[in-house]
């Protein structure tokens, strides 16, 4: 994903890339939204904790 918007940076506005936040997970989101209130699969939930170790 980080490659794609480094490529077409050039073709979208200020004002969005700076709405742009990258993060490395879940954890990381939860300081952003309130994750209870995301349903997130347990798949994903299971490779974040695998990524965490």
């Amino acid at each position: 994903i980080k490659v794609v918007i480094t490529i077409i940076k050039p073709f979208i506005s200020t004002k969005f890339s700076r709405k742009l936040q990258f993060i490395d997970g879940l954890q990381q989101l939860s300081h952003f939204i309130p994750t209870e209130h995301v349903q997130i699969p347990d798949c994903v939930k299971v490779y974040d904790q695998n990524l965490s170790r």
